[in-house]
């Protein structure tokens, strides 16, 4: 499956899960939801950056810490915010089975994916 395929379904799941609906500011991912999905992101960085090809190694390494980062204990981690919290679940889970098939250009795309749905700090 072509990266950007898997991503279009992704969004397509995820606004089907919404009804189209976009969830209030106040209704926030619980943080086990959120850890378990940048672990997983991690989990696929991690995996890109050991076996994926040399030039998206570096990259790897930057998302992998990126990821790891929300997973330390620190002052303002117990509530994040991501622009759609259902996508970015499922994008932790299809970016970790892609990298684990191997298919490195679609988990590399779906880390992107992820790194674009967290809220800028």
């Amino acid at each position: 499956m072509v990266a950007a395929d898997v991503c279009a379904k992704l969004r397509e799941q995820s606004a089907t899960a919404t009804d189209g609906d976009f969830r209030q500011e106040a209704d926030v991912m619980e943080r086990s939801e959120f850890l378990a999905a940048t672990r997983q992101l991690a989990a696929a960085a991690e995996i890109l950056a050991k076996a994926g090809p040399p030039a998206l190694q570096f990259d790897a390494f930057q998302m992998l810490a990126l990821f790891r980062q929300y997973d330390q204990p620190g002052a303002g981690m117990n509530t994040v915010a991501t622009s759609n919290d259902a996508l970015f679940a499922s994008t932790g889970h299809a970016a970790l089975t892609m990298a684990g098939r191997n298919e490195f250009a679609a988990s590399h795309a779906l880390l992107e994916q992820a790194r674009s749905l967290l809220a800028a700090t």
